[in-house]
């Protein structure tokens, strides 16, 4: 490939200066909290999250939903032994080092600002879906990558998107069908020139009827999968 596009750009997730970024889209201002919005049954549920990962309620109170969720998943996957790096900082990485052209599809200002905007206004229904979700984090990881090595993407539509979509609409709409919506006129205008771009984005992303595949073959294009 001549051209590596990410769906941002991870170096700067890492750039302090992003640090008033965080502050201003993933944590709440002061005298907000997130104990403040949600019924004392969710709390109760989310009391043995928190004590399994050495957190106190106090420690994460000012944490959007969307960012707390994110914290406790990624703290039960090391937990369960999922350390290595990531695919998309691994082609990232080599895409430096072979000093290809690296384009993104979003900003890490749009990326922070989705992710706190998860579950605003609906923090209750949010939580009701994500900590079953978290609660069986290593179960489907595991059975995500055996379908993504085999590359079966119906099966990943029933394992990951399809029970999103029913129990939280929303929520779904917000992490794929709108986004999955911007990125396809980004892909479209890489098509055509002389360049071949490598285009890498989440398995999320990939699979069932709203996916970025999908939309691709709606608009007339003919999509296949590479050969081994």
């Amino acid at each position: 490939s001549d051209v590596v596009v990410l769906e941002t750009d991870l170096r700067e997730l890492a750039d302090a200066d992003n640090a008033t970024l965080m502050q201003q889209h993933l944590l709440y201002p002061a005298g907000t909290t997130l104990s403040s919005k949600l019924s004392a049954k969710t709390l109760q549920r989310l009391q043995p999250l928190l004590q399994q990962n050495k957190l106190s309620q106090t420690q994460v109170d000012q944490f959007k939903p969307g960012m707390l969720v994110t914290q406790l998943t990624l703290l039960e996957l090391q937990r369960q032994g999922f350390s290595a790096v990531g695919v998309d900082q691994y082609f990232l990485t080599q895409a430096q080092q072979q000093k290809k052209t690296l384009r993104f599809l979003e900003t890490v200002d749009f990326q922070f600002k989705l992710l706190g905007d998860l579950g605003a206004g609906r923090e209750e229904q949010f939580f009701a879906y994500a900590l079953n979700d978290v609660d069986q984090t290593a179960e489907v990881m595991a059975e995500t990558l055996r379908l993504w090595r085999s590359g079966d993407l119906s099966a990943l539509d029933q394992l990951l998107l399809a029970p999103l979509k029913l129990a939280d609409a929303v929520t779904y709409q917000q992490m794929f069908i709108g986004r999955n919506q911007a990125w396809l006129p980004q892909i479209q205008a890489m098509f055509g020139d002389q360049q071949r771009e490598f285009i890498l984005v989440g398995l999320g992303h990939l699979a069932g009827p709203d996916g970025v595949l999908a939309l691709l073959t709606q608009a007339g294009y003919k999509v296949e999968p590479l050969k081994r």
